[in-house]
Order: structure tokens, then sequence, then C-alpha cells
């Protein structure tokens, strides 16, 4: 008689719907940051992504356990990761250029509207030179780009509108979280959108400028490099990439400062 036969065989934790959602759409968004979109997330087999989470995680799973309790079919598992990228690729930048800028005031000349400027536009020139490494590095915004390729691409598919609604809701809070940061920053130095102009127009200028030197970036960084240029105290050099440049020159031609303004207390 074969004792083990009668032993019921081991198996892993059980997991809800939802866990098993998780561990798929993770190994996915993995995948894709190794070895970037292709011509979409057409790789992104469900034996392919199996096969990753067995190796790297020792989760063992099967179209049985995914197929109509997870999800509808694989390209319904496709779409949603490619959603996710949408959702949570783009870079915010905002947080960083908080930082950035509490770093500049903390010994800034507020004692006269030149001085103002100068400083206003040196924190420009930090922030663009920032933001342009740091999308130049990140990975997670090149298939954040590759998803947006794929949005504007024609297909009038279901799951390209799922996408295409994903990425404009992610405009949307990049922006509004932008906007908080400029009317911070020019309220602590005293200036103010010129007639004509509004916070709303300035965001999705400034937000096109990075967007687009960086995808010119990603393929051309020749064209792209630091350039030095005598902007600083005295004539000294400064170096800006051509995102800040642009930055520095729609931030001059909208705003003014505010008449009277007087600095606020330490």
């Amino acid at each position: 008689m074969n004792i083990n036969a009668s032993r019921p065989s081991s198996r892993g934790p059980r997991r809800s719907s939802e866990q098993i959602r998780e561990l798929l759409v993770e190994a996915g968004l993995a995948i894709i940051a190794s070895e970037g979109l292709a011509n979409g997330a057409e790789h992104l087999t469900f034996k392919r992504v199996f096969s990753y989470l067995k190796e790297n995680q020792a989760v063992t799973l099967s179209h049985a356990s995914v197929i109509k309790r997870v999800f509808d079919s694989q390209e319904d598992f496709q779409t949603e990761v490619l959603k996710s990228i949408a959702t949570n690729g783009a870079a915010d930048l905002s947080g960083a250029s908080l930082g950035l800028f509490a770093d500049a005031m903390s010994d800034a000349d507020l004692s006269s509207v030149e001085a103002r400027t100068e400083c206003l536009l040196n924190i420009v020139r930090v922030a663009g030179n920032f933001a342009s490494e740091v999308l130049r590095t990140s990975e997670l915004w090149k298939s954040w780009i590759g998803v947006w390729a794929l949005s504007a691409s024609g297909n009038r598919s279901a799951a390209r509108k799922e996408i295409h609604d994903a990425l404009r809701g992610t405009y949307r809070e990049i922006d509004q979280s932008a906007v908080n940061f400029y009317n911070h920053a020019l309220d602590s130095l005293g200036f103010r959108f010129r007639n004509g102009y509004t916070i709303e127009m300035f965001t999705i200028a400034a937000s096109s400028i990075v967007e687009g030197c960086s995808l010119r970036d990603l393929v051309d960084h020749d064209s792209m490099k630091l350039i030095d240029l005598p902007t600083g105290p005295g004539g000294s050099l400064q170096s800006w990439t051509p995102q800040s440049m642009a930055l520095a020159a729609i931030t001059q031609a909208v705003i003014e400062p505010i008449p009277d303004w007087v600095a606020p207390s330490p």
C-alpha cells in the first residue's frame, strides 16, 4: 500500500480574486519595466506571467484560477496592466519641486523686483534641469509614454477608450498638483499672471514643454545636453537644459510683479 498516495497534495495559501489580480498586474508591470512594451502588451500572456510569478515569487497559478474568476480574458488582463501604467506611470514632479523651492527660498533676496525675478528664474532653471534628469532615467515614465502612444495611435477599441480615460485622469491630477505649486511659488515671490493669462494655461504649456523635450531627449540626447549660459551672479555660468530655457521664457512672458508687494516676515 502506498502511504503517500493517501495524503492530500500540498497547496499554497488560498488567495482572493483581488489578491490574484494584484499579483498578476504587478508581475505584468515588472515584465514591462524589464522588457518594454514592444508593440503593445501582447507579450503579456498568462503563460508568461504565470512563469514569472513561479520563478520570482514561488506562486503557482493556472488559467482555471484566473479566467472568468479574475479576468474575463487575456486581453482584459493586458488592458488592466496598461491602465495601471496610464494611471501611475507619469511623473508628478511637484513634490520634488517643493523641496527645491524651499532650498532656494531659505536664503533668497526678496528686497527688490530684480532680485525676486532672478530668484524665480533660477528656481525655474533648477526645476527644469531636475525634471529632465528624472524623466530620462525613469523606466516607468518610458512605459507611460509607450501607453500614451498606443492610446494616440487611432485604435477605436473599448480597451483604447479605457486607457485614454485613465491618461486624461492622470493629466488632471498632475495639473492640479502643479497649479497648487505654482500658486504657492508666485505668492511667495510676489508675482501674478498678466491680464489675459491664467495659471491653467501656464500649467498645460509648462507640462507640454517638459514632456516634449523629454521625448526628444529619449531618442536624441546629444541635442538636449546642458548648455552653460552667463546667467549667474556677475555673469557667471549656469547650466540650462533646453526645457529649462523654454520654461524660463514662458514664465517671463506671462507673469508680472505684484505692485507694492511686501515680503512676509521671516
